[in-house]
């Protein structure tokens, strides 16, 4: 512990504030707001009140849209994605919103006393004359006209509310779209989420008209242990009414659940990833809680992360357990204190961010497990266990109510008011796991819950495509899945005969980097040589090396590792939305970032824009050997061995590299120390130099699409990349 620091305490609900994590600005089109929030339940009263959601024009302060929903209610936590609909908004419009739970104004616009006192009824919208505004009417048929009036500024960054928010201008011009993926609290690095905020603090940035997060929004394994301790402890304070109270994995603790010790309880689920998973998430509140410890600084407390010696403290009666001094568990729990403590400073940057930016989220792995459904064998040793199915369905009801409930409101709200119904997590999994046919039954797909969606905004039409639960997996030895399987392909993007760009979300890059996606074809081909690359990328894992499958433990699973996939993905595109001007596709997972330039020529022509950043904060060593060339111009050797003279396409891709002064010496430096730790055996101590977390913002200037990339130099300054990169 540094010195002068606050010693940890365990969580005090008696001084918690009403909002304990949010409020997170979610969907936004033109007919509806909707506002992801969590409150601290103070009383048994409160279970008959609503949250309201309001929206008001700033400049006018006339009442927009409003809605109310009843709140569910997880031990003494309230969660809610409140939507508000009503007139409507208009594009470059500026608002302000308030919310309310029951009479109570819990966060935004103040009320004003011409509206009279709360009721906690829907506020009373007004007829709202669209010709007194410098916007056209959103409900306009498309096409829409081209004269469209001069678009409403957004307002000084000075004298921006921290509920004020500006729906996207029709303009392609003046659109800022941010994505980013891949946050992991004790991730190593500055949290690029808290860059780009300190970027639009400093008036470098505008705040962007949509945030997009691509995948991996908590990491459910390799939990840092101060933070299980943390959550489990929150748990205890505010979820003591939902756990199952008899069961030591649900209710109280086993000194096989304490953190870095839960190794042989998942063992029995077949979760054994290419690192230990002695901290991985297994119950329903911890997957809950994560979230608001992933978004929030409430529950962190005000003090550094607590020490091992906190344990007896947090589990008055957990008895005799082994201590955390020494080696490895010590040095491991030592180790995460650092970047944690960063993680928790920088979260009421993050916390502004997503207060006032319109965000749409989509899973990846991580949101469940490491390598979720990665492969037909996979889902075999895991889902088939009791544990591996209880820990899949816990973490997609917290999914549902912490991500999919503010993606599509009118979808997961009614949803999530039957699944919680029941009393507790034992009957939530039952009905979870009986609607998609996943209790423990091992089954390889799901149709029953469309976690896909599609929103049409003034200047793009979004797809965001769920490459996880509706997944083809081939006969055979092949490991590799396709990531949605074809029959499902034409459901999940749609069509549409717009003109407007399409922005299409896939966790997984489209075009992956092409020289990454050959290397892990070789090895597929090759397990020894497999085998000997986890030597020199991981000495941990090699520790392990005999117990680790290849075809489970190797993160391959892209677009590019099965041609006929992408090719059948493309070509839908092609057909379906062939008159969009072209296609921007936005993806995360792999810890790299770039930008690639794709030219389809047959059998369409039309250009992809393949935009990739990640990770948010998880920068990692592995993929530091394909820091170089800076760019490079290839055709894609997957797809060139496959293909038939029916589809072709060339590919120019843009590394995100860090600045070039001094990266030599940097690379040198670090390749020395890496060789150092390689042969002490101390991979705690190793310091990663690349690449670096990095958040992309997306702007648009008629012939090509700018990706400015927020991240850090070598030196650990913040900086910004620009790549231009043709759609034309």
């Amino acid at each position: 512990m540094l010195a002068g620091a606050m010693r940890w305490k365990p969580l005090d609900v008696t001084r918690l504030p009403r909002i304990l994590c949010g409020p997170i600005l979610r969907r936004v089109d033109a007919s509806s707001v909707t506002v992801w929030v969590a409150l601290h339940r103070k009383a048994a009263s409160e279970d008959t009140r609503d949250v309201q959601l309001d929206v008001f024009h700033r400049k006018t302060k006339l009442p927009i849209l409003s809605g109310k929903l009843k709140p569910t209610r997880i031990g003494d936590v309230y969660v809610a994605s409140v939507q508000a609909t009503g007139n409507g908004l208009l594009s470059s419009s500026n608002y302000i919103y308030r919310l309310s739970f029951g009479v109570e104004v819990i966060f935004g616009y103040p009320r004003g006393e011409s509206e009279g006192p709360a009721t906690g009824e829907p506020t009373q919208l007004k007829p709202f004359d669209y010709d007194e505004f410098p916007d056209s009417d959103p409900t306009a048929p498309d096409p829409e006209s081209p004269a469209e009036p001069e678009p409403e500024p957004p307002p000084d960054p000075e004298d921006v509310e921290d509920y004020a928010f500006q729906f996207m201008p029709k303009d392609p011009h003046a659109v800022r779209i941010a994505h980013a993926s891949c946050r992991k609290p004790d991730g190593e690095g500055m949290d690029a989420l808290a860059l780009l905020q300190d970027a639009i603090d400093a008036g470098k940035e505008k705040k962007p008209h949509l945030l997009i997060l691509t995948g991996d929004q908590i990491y459910a394994d390799g939990v840092a242990a101060p933070l299980l301790l943390m959550i489990m402890d929150a748990a205890n304070k505010l979820l003591a009414g939902a756990p199952e109270s008899k069961d030591p994995i649900e209710g109280g603790v086993a000194v096989d659940m304490l953190p870095l010790r839960r190794v042989s309880l998942l063992k029995t689920a077949g979760i054994e990833h290419s690192y230990s998973p002695g901290s991985h998430l297994v119950t329903f509140a911890e997957y809950f809680l994560m979230y608001l410890f992933a978004w929030s600084e409430v529950l962190w407390s005000d003090a550094d992360v607590p020490l091992p010696t906190m344990i007896p403290a947090v589990f008055t009666k957990l008895g005799a357990y082994r201590r955390y001094d020494g080696p490895p568990d010590g040095d491991t729990w030592a180790a995460q204190l650092s970047p944690l403590n960063a993680f928790r400073r920088s979260l009421p940057k993050v916390r502004r961010l997503l207060q006032t930016t319109p965000t749409l989220m989509i899973f990846d792995d991580h949101d469940v497990t490491d390598d979720w459904r990665i492969n037909a064998q996979w889902i075999g040793e895991v889902l088939k266990t009791k544990l591996g199915s209880r820990i899949q369905l816990n973490a997609l009801l917290a999914y549902i109510l912490n991500q999919a409930a503010g993606n599509d409101p009118a979808q997961f709200n009614p949803l999530i008011a039957k699944l919680f119904a029941g009393a507790a997590p034992t009957q939530w999994r039952h009905d979870l796991g009986a609607k998609l046919g996943w209790d423990q039954t091992g089954a390889l797909k799901q149709s029953a819950i469309d976690f896909h969606y599609t929103i049409k905004l003034p200047a793009v039409y979004v797809v965001v495509l769920d490459t996880r639960t509706r997944r083809g997996y081939p006969n055979g030895p092949d490991p590799y899945p396709t990531l949605i399987d074809g029959p499902d392909i034409a459901r999940q993007i749609g069509s549409s005969g717009d003109t407007r760009p399409l922005l299409l979300v896939s966790p997984a890059p489209l075009w992956g980097y092409a020289t990454v996606e050959l290397l892990q074809a070789v090895l597929a081909a090759h397990p020894y040589l497999d085998k000997s690359l986890t030597w020199v990328i991981d000495i941990e894992a090699w520790a392990r090396i005999d117990d680790l499958d290849s075809n489970l433990n190797r993160d391959a699973e892209a677009w590019g590792l099965v041609p006929e996939a992408r090719r059948a993905l493309v070509e839908a595109i092609l057909t379906n939305w062939k008159n969009a001007e072209f296609v921007l596709v936005l993806s995360g997972d792999v810890h790299y970032g770039f930008s690639a330039e794709v030219r389809v020529h047959r059998p369409a022509v039309k250009r992809f824009v393949q935009l990739t950043s990640s990770a948010t904060h998880n920068q990692e060593g592995k993929a530091k050997f394909a820091a170089y060339p800076n760019a490079q111009l290839i055709g894609d050797v997957l797809d060139f061995g496959t293909t038939s003279s029916q589809f072709f396409y060339v590919v120019e891709y843009h590394r995100h590299n860090k600045s070039l002064e001094g990266v030599s010496e940097a690379v040198a430096d670090s390749f020395a120390k890496w060789l150092s730790v390689m042969y002490s055996g101390d991979p705690s101590s190793y310091e990663k130099s690349a690449p670096y977390n990095n958040c992309g913002v997306v702007r648009f200037d008629g012939t090509n699409v700018i990706h400015r990339v927020y991240t850090v130099n070598w030196q650990d300054r913040t900086t910004a990349l620009e790549w231009v990169v043709p759609t034309k």
